[in-house]
Formats: C-alpha cells, structure tokens, sequence
C-alpha cells in the first residue's frame, strides 16, 4: 500500500508504504526496519504527550512489562530500567546539564553524582577496564586553556600507577578542608607551610637531598631512638 500527496501545481509524490511484510516506510521505498523513516528535516520524529510525563518504552520477549523507558518530566531526562518505580530511574540528566546516576536530584556542586551501590559489594564504585594489550586506564583533568593539567593513571605495561599534574603547578594535600602539604613545581616537599623557603615555619624537604625544620619558639627537630645503644 502507497500513501502519495500532491503539492499545490505540483506532481504527486510518495510519502509512504506499507510492504508485503509490514515494513513502514516513510520517504523511503524500501524500509529496512518495521519503521524506517527518512526526511532532509533534523527532527525525523517526535513523540509528545498531553500530560506532565512523556515516556518511549522499549522491549524484548522477557522484559518487565513498560519497565524501560526513557521518559521527559519537563525539561528532565529519566532512564528506567525493570519498573516504573521511582527507585527505576537509573539514570537523569536535568534541565542543567546536570547527570545522575542511581540519583534523582543532583547535588548543584557535582556536573555527575554517583549514589547506586554495586550489587556485590555495597559500595559505590566507578570502575575502569581495559582488555588492550600493554595499555591501561586514565582519568585525565583538563584546564581552561585545554591542557591535560592532572592525571590518575594506570599503566598495565610497565606495571605502575601514578597520579599528579602534568602542567607547572603546585599538588596539595587536603584534610579537615585545610592544606596540609604541597610538593610544588620543582619536586619539593613543604610540610605545614606554603612558601618554599627555610625561613617559614614548617618542614622543607628539597629535591635535591637537603632539608629544613623550622617552628617558632620551640624544638625544631627531635629525634629518639628507643631502644638499644647506636648511631642516629
């Protein structure tokens, strides 16, 4: 069956066929799929329901029966798997750009939020793999001028792991929301303190062997050997 159209002064065209098999065909004559639908126009379909929830379900012979969907709440994107449940939503990416995943409302400080709980273990787990002879797994941070500035690395050829900044840059450690300690630019360790010099109070171990203990009003270095008589 063909379905044709005529344009005002225009000839008559085809815009659609049903085939022997069922296949439907729209600005194509021979469709691959049940529904094959070629346009010059970039929208080629659109799905929109009259309520505040609008869903595309998808199935096979075993699934949970309108259980994976993908779906709009207003400007949100939800994936559903196995329900329809709220707790089904596996996945959202919002009206911001913002994704989560096992999480329905994105913490506004996180551009991704993790919260599902690996089956297995109970803990939440980002886990990468890599079956590529001698290569590895990276996460790699990327500055505003578009250089690879910070890396967590794994390299299964040579067998280690690393973690730092590729650009010049100090790296800081972090506890209680305070800094703890800074290996700077030049592979110099400071400890308590953040001017590298040996004039500040605080621990400066230098690359190059050498080392300062400097605290105000107090002992600088004490060293104790506990048991036994020898050298320090």
């Amino acid at each position: 069956i063909t379905f044709h159209t005529t344009a005002t002064g225009g000839s008559t065209a085809e815009k659609m066929r049903i085939r022997h098999d069922g296949f439907i065909g729209m600005g194509i004559q021979s469709p691959e799929v049940p529904l094959h639908v070629v346009s010059t126009y970039d929208y080629v379909a659109k799905f929109e329901s009259s309520d505040s929830y609008s869903s595309i379900v998808l199935e096979d012979n075993s699934s949970t029966h309108n259980g994976n969907q993908i779906a709009v709440v207003g400007n949100d994107m939800r994936f559903l798997t196995a329900g329809t449940a709220s707790s089904n939503i596996r996945m959202l990416i919002n009206s911001t750009g913002q994704i989560g995943i096992g999480e329905t409302n994105p913490n506004t400080n996180a551009s991704v939020e993790i919260s599902n709980a690996a089956p297995n273990t109970g803990v939440t787990t980002l886990r990468l793999t890599n079956s590529v002879n001698n290569k590895g797994q990276r996460i790699d941070f990327e500055d505003d001028n578009g250089d690879r500035a910070f890396t967590l690395s794994h390299d299964n050829g040579s067998n280690f792991s690393y973690i730092g900044n590729l650009v010049n840059e100090p790296f800081l450690f972090f506890t209680n929301t305070l800094e703890r300690a800074r290996l700077t630019a030049g592979g110099n360790l400071l400890i308590g303190k953040t001017a590298d010099n040996d004039t500040s109070a605080g621990i400066r171990f230098q690359s190059n062997g050498s080392g300062s203990f400097v605290r105000d009003n107090n002992v600088a270095l004490q060293v104790n050997r506990l048991t036994g008589n020898g050298n320090l």
